[in-house]
């Protein structure tokens, strides 16, 4: 069966053995600067939102709650006396 010239480099690597070390260094090898910060990027938001996810796991609930009753027992609250013009 004849083969186009364009074929044969995919049909070298369909024969090749698989090894996922050299699978990641051909992609390594082909990226280029934009790629790179793409996936540095990508990368970071990741790592955040894991972060984010943990905290919120562990937060405690009385924390929570502190936190939610502070604007609501604030002392220094202004009355709508103290705002007459």
């Amino acid at each position: 069966m004849p083969t186009c010239n364009a074929l044969e480099p995919i049909l070298k690597q369909i024969k090749q053995p698989v090894n996922n070390h050299i699978m990641f260094k051909q992609f390594t090898e082909n990226i280029n600067a934009n790629q790179a910060y793409l996936l540095f990027s990508l990368g970071i938001f990741f790592v955040f939102f894991i972060v984010v996810a943990i905290m919120l796991i562990r937060i405690r609930k009385s924390h929570v709650d502190h936190m939610s009753d502070l604007p609501l027992h604030d002392s220094d609250t202004e009355t709508p006396q103290s705002l007459q013009l």
